[in-house]
């Protein structure tokens, strides 16, 4: 029976986190707290096994792997099926403005859609165990609301946290939510999710 471990996170913290504006698709880079916060999370003991690591095309994610890449010699596999949810009319607002979105978007139902289909396109074809993901906080929040609704409360969208889960033959299973161990009281302070 096929089992593979995954280890999902949400990139570190952006210049737009830090300036309170929403990225959505735009390719914002990581912020100085941001890149130390890929240093920390990528010291983790229980990561230094990683045999794959996947995350969205945008800089904010691939650069948030980046650490652990080279510290492990392996390949970051990038595909923007793993970005967050496209509101191109909203795009630097300060927040998130609410459902429905004016103008062309990707709504609540798509970006679940995409993040349930990716998800699972990932797992079934992924040998290697355990991997890590990359993603956003949109994508995630949208992943394990509808995969595990019993859980989606525990659930805090902590950037760079670990959530743990594991695919089989019978599905998923949600294994543990919100690890940010790693994150030290400063990191800590810019972890929270917000816009983008």
């Amino acid at each position: 029976m096929k089992t593979l471990e995954i280890f999902i996170t949400i990139h570190a913290t952006s210049e737009w986190n830090e300036w309170g504006q929403c990225q959505g698709h735009c390719d914002s880079k990581l912020s100085e707290a941001g890149t130390k916060m890929a240093k920390l999370i990528a010291s983790r003991p229980d990561l230094q096994n990683i045999k794959a690591i996947y995350t969205s095309d945008l800089k904010r994610a691939h650069d948030t792997a980046l650490p652990l890449a080279r510290r492990l010699g392996i390949p970051i596999e990038t595909t923007p099926l793993l970005r967050e949810g496209n509101w191109p009319d909203h795009h630097e607002d300060p927040e998130y403005p609410p459902l429905p979105f004016d103008g062309p978007y990707e709504d609540k139902d798509s970006l679940t859609r995409r993040a349930s289909e990716c998800m699972a396109g990932i797992a079934e074809a992924e040998s290697r165990s355990p991997i890590l993901i990359v993603t956003h906080g949109g994508f995630l929040n949208f992943f394990i609301g509808y995969s595990f609704p019993e859980r989606s409360e525990e659930y805090k969208g902590i950037r760079t946290a670990l959530n743990h889960l594991r695919y089989s033959n019978t599905g998923w299973e949600l294994l543990g939510v919100n690890d940010d161990s790693h994150l030290n009281a400063e990191a800590s302070s810019k972890a929270t999710l917000d816009c983008g």
